[in-house]
């Protein structure tokens, strides 16, 4: 009589919906999120596929469980200190989780918020605009803002085909494809950054810092009396 053949691998061990969880954002790291399946995942746990299903109801379930995960690794601000200093704390861990986890942001601006990590999150960082004094559809404008810049940054980054540290390389083969007389200003700055003078790297921080000076003006705007507050909108839609 044929017996079962026992999973080879390391030992087998017991099972619960955080240990599979951490276990496909481990592999997720490893081998990208569209390599990663239900079964690739009970290997890597050594384990039976249908076995996963008792701590997750499918693969969708999954993917919410380990975007809301990767939220809970970020800083979470508090509505009550300092607004300015508290979103830039949330903002640049963000984006350090976000650059650890090079999957994240594309499933992040694709699912719904339905995680609690993840509701919290929007919850205080709309908090912390609302008691630094907008009001909430206002704050809801400028949370936006920050997310833009949070995601499209990110985004860009992950995705840019250019290796980090080596734009000299890359804007030396681009300079001959570009034509001086038609793109002047462009074929200034790949020349810059070709000849070593400038090293044509974006930074987070700058972006945010621009964005943050921005949003302290809105708030003061915002607090102004009416009279002033009209006339400074006016002027900034000038």
């Amino acid at each position: 009589m044929a017996t079962k053949k026992k999973l080879s691998g390391p030992e087998r061990q017991k099972l619960s919906r955080d240990v599979v969880i951490q276990a496909a954002i481990k592999l997720t790291d490893e081998i990208g999120i569209e390599a990663l399946s239900m079964r690739k995942l009970a290997e890597n746990l050594n384990v039976e596929a249908m076995s996963l299903y008792n701590h997750v109801k499918n693969k969708e379930d999954l993917l919410d469980a380990m975007v809301d995960e990767v939220v809970a690794q970020m800083y979470l601000p508090n509505c009550d200190g300092n607004w300015r200093q508290e979103i830039e704390q949330a903002s640049l861990s963000a984006h350090t989780v976000l650059m650890k986890h090079h999957w994240a942001s594309m499933l992040l601006v694709s699912r719904p918020a339905v995680g609690s990590a993840k509701l919290a999150h929007f919850n205080a960082i709309q908090g912390c605009f609302v008691d630094a004094g907008f009001s909430p559809q206002m704050a809801d404008q400028v949370r936006h803002v920050i997310d833009g810049h949070l995601y499209g940054f990110t985004l860009q980054k992950l995705l840019y085909p250019t290796p980090e540290g080596d734009y000299a390389t890359a804007a030396s083969q681009f300079l001959p494809l570009l034509a001086r007389d038609f793109y002047p200003h462009s074929y200034n700055l790949v020349e810059t950054v070709a000849k070593g003078k400038y090293d044509g790297k974006h930074y987070f921080e700058f972006g945010l810092t621009l964005l943050l000076n921005g949003i302290q003006k809105m708030l003061e705007i915002e607090k102004a009396k009416p009279e002033v507050k009209k006339h400074a909108l006016k002027k900034i839609k000038d």
